[in-house]
């Protein structure tokens, strides 16, 4: 009985639950990267999403006229590293590799005459939860992108007179191999405490056994 019980009590010892961390981006950044460009300072990059100058976003977007008509069939083009595509009968069109920083973006009809450009400007930050446009001082667009996003949606705009605009724009983490986008969840999501619950339940056992052991033997004793 004696065998018994110091062989429970040190399966005992082994099998209580200690306290693990789980496997979660804290609530608040242990530390962040502070970027400050030409137009804004302040910039803050999780630490666990460092600062990449090479970073790349893949760009979908669908080019439309005022009237809600899309831009259909034509080019859109975009610098300083030039990548163009052509829309579809929805005005959609796609471009990969898409790097942060500031670019032209140009919508060509098929002539190969612009009709429409906007200057732009498209920055990884943590102060968003998702996507923030607006517009600098010197007519700029910019995008404000956050870091664990590398799928931007556009929805753009043409105003018949060569303008051109964003009208709405969605950040995702990823695209679905359907070609479905997925929105990301939780930017901070909350640093938690892992319960280990099969440890728990059998040192709770163990601990049954151990008193009942040792009632059994006082009684023997007795």
């Amino acid at each position: 009985m004696k065998n018994l019980i110091t062989m429970l009590t040190l399966c005992l010892l082994l099998l209580w639950p200690v306290p693990a961390k789980a496997q979660a981006t804290p609530e608040s950044p242990v530390g962040e990267t502070t970027v400050t460009l030409t137009y804004s300072a302040g910039y803050r990059i999780p630490t666990d999403v460092p600062y990449d100058p090479d970073f790349r976003f893949t760009l979908a977007a669908q080019t439309r006229y005022t009237d809600s008509s899309p831009f259909s069939h034509g080019f859109m083009e975009l610098h300083s590293a030039v990548k163009r595509a052509m829309t579809d009968e929805n005005g959609s069109f796609v471009m990969d590799n898409v790097e942060q920083g500031s670019h032209v973006l140009r919508a060509l009809n098929t002539a190969n005459t612009e009709v429409g450009r906007m200057r732009l400007r498209i920055d990884r930050t943590n102060t968003v939860d998702e996507t923030k446009v607006f517009t600098l001082p010197d007519g700029t667009t910019a995008i404000h992108v956050n870091a664990r996003i590398h799928y931007l949606e556009l929805v753009l705009e043409l105003d018949g007179q060569g303008g051109l605009r964003i009208v709405e724009a969605r950040g995702y983490q990823s695209e679905s191999p359907a070609g479905e986008t997925q929105k990301d969840s939780l930017v901070n999501p909350p640093t938690g405490v892992a319960k280990a619950a099969h440890a728990s339940a059998g040192a709770a056992l163990l601990l049954v056994l151990l008193i009942t052991g040792q009632t059994l033997l006082l009684k023997k004793k007795t």
